[in-house]
């Protein structure tokens, strides 16, 4: 299960917060507290919530980053989950792309913009998009990872809701934040939070309601790697540590995972010059082995901007480290546990897309 902002508006309306029982014996009234009871029934609407996810099975996925709109969509007619026939791999650029205004839907006119785009999207896609996981633009998610002691979830919530002032550089009242417990190691719990500002988060919803698309998970694009990673042969081992770095228009996000559970991210920015930028990479990895007991083991490079390639030479030369070129169709190449079926259009797709299909295509893999 991925953290689903759709799921946690869902559950932030329905949580009851407090139950009273009133009394009334020979006209003297008593009020009882019910919070036992109050637990009981906010984890059987928390349950309610998650039947909707149990049927996204084989969801197209759309993510929203610089380079436009990315669809992955996979289908899976083989009870063993096996043979995965991958239907379509396409990118729609925004012609009119801002990072202030269309991605983040700041007016009324980039909303309408975002309408019709998507409207455009669902008559050409070869695929039924009425119902769809999203990864929203990564710009826009704030990502934390925390530990507590081991409990139940409604006191990680508590626990989380006291915390939010001191975790995230944004007003508790406009984010919507939301959460998954990964791993529990010597009594403590690691926590992955995922924010994102109401205001986004409802603009999107209002663009998806107008161009007839029923959004069944909202996420971000930390949410795909680990899903990304478990289809290639870098975790296939456990105690593996794998980075990646996922470089976008105007920066990069470093993720550093154990096994598939996120250990740590960092925010780079890109800036305009390459050498500059290699330089502030090199140091985040120098920062994380300083701070961490094991070495990173594998290192993959995806993302959506054209210099991929300038940027892996550059890297090489100053580092000198091992470093992996992310291209998608080396995924087919591994010696997993699933077969792939394609035709030549979508393999050239995969092959010429280099990191753009990365996040689609990990959060496409939740299905199967």
């Amino acid at each position: 299960m991925v953290v689903n902002f759709v799921r946690q508006a869902l559950l932030d309306k329905r949580t009851i917060q407090d139950l009273k029982l009133q009394v009334k014996v020979q006209g003297e009234v008593r009020v009882f507290n019910l919070n036992g009871l109050t637990q009981v029934l906010n984890f059987m609407l928390n349950d309610l919530a998650a039947v909707g996810e149990l049927s996204r099975k084989m969801l197209p996925v759309l993510s929203f980053d610089n380079l436009g709109v990315h669809l992955v969509a996979l289908s899976n007619d083989d009870v063993t989950d096996v043979n995965v026939k991958i239907e379509e791999v396409r990118t729609f650029p925004l012609s009119e792309y801002d990072d202030g205004l269309i991605l983040g839907l700041k007016d009324d006119s980039a909303i309408d913009y975002m309408v019709e785009f998507l409207r455009e999207v669902r008559q050409i896609s070869k695929v039924d998009l009425s119902r769809v996981a999203v990864s929203l633009p990564a710009q826009w998610v704030f990502v934390k990872v925390i530990e507590y002691r081991e409990c139940e979830d409604h006191l990680f919530q508590e626990y989380i809701e006291d915390q939010l002032p001191s975790l995230f550089s944004v007003a508790p009242e406009m984010l919507l934040c939301a959460w998954r417990k990964m791993e529990v190691v010597a009594g403590k719990a690691r926590i992955l939070i995922l924010g994102v500002l109401r205001d986004i988060y409802a603009s999107y919803l209002e663009v998806f309601e107008k161009a007839g698309i029923e959004p069944v998970v909202i996420t971000g694009p930390v949410e795909a790697y680990p899903m990304l990673l478990k289809e290639t042969s870098f975790l296939r081992e456990d105690g593996c540590i794998s980075a990646v770095l996922d470089v976008r228009k105007n920066t990069a996000l470093f993720n550093v995972f154990y096994n598939d559970h996120l250990m740590y991210n960092h925010d780079i920015v890109r800036g305009d010059s390459q050498e500059r930028f290699v330089v502030e990479v090199c140091r985040v990895i120098d920062f994380y082995h300083a701070l961490s007991l094991e070495r990173i083991s594998n290192f993959l490079v995806t993302g959506s901007v054209d210099d991929l390639e300038e940027f892996q030479s550059a890297f090489d030369k100053r580092d000198g480290k091992d470093f992996v070129q992310w291209q998608l169709l080396d995924l087919f190449n591994t010696a997993g546990t699933r077969i792939y079926q394609m035709n030549d259009e979508l393999r050239e797709a995969l092959k010429t897309g280099k990191g753009k299909f990365a996040v689609p295509l990990g959060l496409a893999f939740m299905n199967v």
